[in-house]
């Protein structure tokens, strides 16, 4: 079951079929599913050898491809006793795979996280990291209504991974990356776009944070590190590379050029009022 979600076609040399229109591989997909789950239930939830389950594969699928339709193999799974509460050998759920593999992928459907949740899955649990799928989350800053929906249904921002890093610590080690989309279309990253997608999820955190929010923009992790500074020193890199490209596509450009430099406290619209 595993191996036919993975490769995405129907078996061994039938790779023909990864280029059959959406609509037609999901129908597919869940009709194998049937035909496995019917000679035994149980194997539903059976667990690799990297203690991987089906709906874990089916869950990574469709973050990483965008498929719009593969949701309703999620739903089939889930129906029909799958449990989104396992956990793979990294201790990750179906929410931490779910954050991991949506970097590239479209803005996640709340519908979806609202099934895995009615069905089971934890959104406190952590991996063997220490993080919950709102660490993981807090990364995407293309998922910030995501972020939101976890905060709303009891995800904390104040937990802290083996790292020391809270859900704010990670916004600042976030990620926006230039992507095709799904209707294969070139979804372009600017540079301010990157600076407001980050505004957009510590925007989110400050809420769910309340009075705490400035006290744990100055928590150290482990390694001595502060999210405010975090955030200064990201820019700073976000802008030296924002030269570096510049410079490469101008041409007759000169060899440096003086960047702007990373933004203070002040400067941030998220932290401006109480500085």
């Amino acid at each position: 079951m595993e191996r036919y979600i993975c490769n995405g076609h129907g078996g061994p040399g039938l790779c023909d079929e990864y280029l059959l229109p959406e609509d037609d591989v999901v129908p597919r997909i869940i009709g194998t599913f049937k035909l496995l789950l019917s000679g035994d239930s149980d194997t539903i939830n059976v667990q690799d050898n990297h203690e991987v389950t089906a709906l874990h594969y089916t869950v990574g699928s469709h973050a990483g491809c965008g498929i719009r339709h593969s949701g309703d193999a999620i739903r089939f799974l889930c129906e029909n006793s799958a449990d989104p509460s396992l956990q793979d050998s990294h201790g990750q759920t179906v929410l931490h795979v779910l954050a991991l593999r949506s970097v590239d992928g479209e803005p996640i459907n709340t519908a979806l996280l609202n099934l895995l949740i009615s069905h089971g899955a934890n959104i406190t649990t952590i991996d063997k990291d220490g993080n919950t799928a709102l660490h993981i989350m807090a990364r995407n800053l293309r998922q910030v209504n995501t972020g939101q929906f976890l905060l709303s249904r009891g995800a904390d921002v104040n937990a802290r991974n083996a790292h020391g890093n809270t859900p704010l610590h990670e916004v600042m080690r976030g990620t926006l990356r230039l992507r095709d989309t799904r209707d294969k279309k070139i979804d372009n990253v600017t540079m301010a776009g990157r600076i407001r997608a980050q505004d957009e999820m510590l925007r989110v955190l400050r809420g769910a944070a309340g009075d705490s929010f400035h006290d744990l923009m100055e928590q150290p992790n482990a390694a001595g590190k502060m999210p405010r500074r975090m955030r200064d020193e990201i820019r700073s890199r976000w802008w030296e590379m924002e030269a570096r490209k510049r410079t490469t596509c101008w041409k007759g450009a000169p060899a440096s050029i003086t960047v702007v430099s990373s933004w203070t406290c002040c400067q941030c619209p998220v932290i401006r009022s109480g500085c």
